[in-house]
This record gives C-alpha cells, structure tokens and sequence, in this order.
C-alpha cells in the first residue's frame, strides 16, 4: 500500500538546475505550499548522463528520498526531450529541420527528432538505466511501478506509455 493518496497537489522541480544542499530547504517550501507530489527529471538528461556511458543518477536518489520523506510523492519524467550535446553534436541528424531546410540547433525548444533511429537508441538506453536505477531507490521500492511496455520510440516518450506508430523517416520537419 503506497504512502501516497490523492489528492494530489504538486509542480514540476528542477533540482538538476541548483546545488544539491539546497533540497531541504525547496522542500521546506513544497511541504509550506501544501504540495504532495514533484515531477523531476525530464529535462536532466545531460546531468543524468554527462558523456555517453557514464551515468550520474546519486542525486535523482538523492531528491526522490529527501521528497519521499516529506511525504511528497515523486513522478520521474524521462529526459528525453532534451538529448545532451555531446550526443546532438556526435549525431547532428538527431536534430530536426524546419521546412525552410534549416536545421535546428542543440539548445532550441524540442531540439531532437523522434523519428531517427540513433535517436531512439540512445533514449532507450537512458530510459532503462533510470528506470532499473529508480526502481533501487529507497524511497522508491514501494512507491514507484515502472512499466516496459512497447518499442524505443515509447520509451523515448514514456517509461509507462504504450507503443506508438512512429515514421521511419530520418527526421521531422516543422512548420515555421
């Protein structure tokens, strides 16, 4: 039976952003505001992997039981939406090209396509890494249900989402 119950309260929080000693304090503030649940992650994925294979995940079990201690409830998003730049320089394909044939730049808003297949590898192989590491995590063993369900193209969206048909074209264009 899980600690948390609805209803929930909550907001995105981006600890990747600030010194790890200011935790207690932000949830010091969360627990004041009346918040019971965070959602965290989807935007870390160049601190949750800083170079391609050396995975940094200490401070997501770090926030996950600081959160969980204070009864708030956590949602892991994965950071798939933000490729770091070491994997958009390496594979430059990864980023999208807008109809005028301009290519998007590393940094710009959803700067990776999800069509491209070295895209999906890499986001599955951050995907299941958090997903395995998360589920270690203390605050986590009861509280946290990961479900792997579906292709890469799923897993690059959501650790929980069913498949989706995506094109196998090599990117995406959009409109200006």
């Amino acid at each position: 039976m899980s600690k948390f119950t609805p209803p929930f309260l909550g907001s995105a929080y981006y600890p990747e952003a600030w010194p790890l000693e200011q935790i207690d304090e932000d949830v010091t503030l969360m627990r004041e505001a009346g918040m019971t649940v965070a959602r965290i992650g989807e935007f870390a994925w160049s601190r949750m992997e800083p170079e391609e294979g050396r995975y940094e995940l200490d401070w997501m079990h770090l926030v996950v039981e600081t959160l969980g201690a204070a009864n708030i409830a956590t949602v892991i998003g994965t950071p798939t939406c933000t490729p770091p730049a070491w994997l958009t320089t390496r594979h430059p394909e990864i980023l999208p090209v807008m109809d005028d044939g301009r290519r998007v730049s590393h940094g710009e808003r959803h700067h990776r396509c999800p069509n491209v297949p070295v895209y999906r590898e890499y986001s599955e192989r951050i995907v299941s890494v958090l997903a395995e590491t998360m589920e270690t995590s203390s605050a986590g063993r009861s509280t946290t249900r990961f479900t792997r369900t579906g292709d890469a193209a799923a897993a690059a969206t959501s650790v929980t989402r069913s498949s989706t048909n995506v094109s196998p074209s090599d990117s995406t264009t959009y409109p200006r």
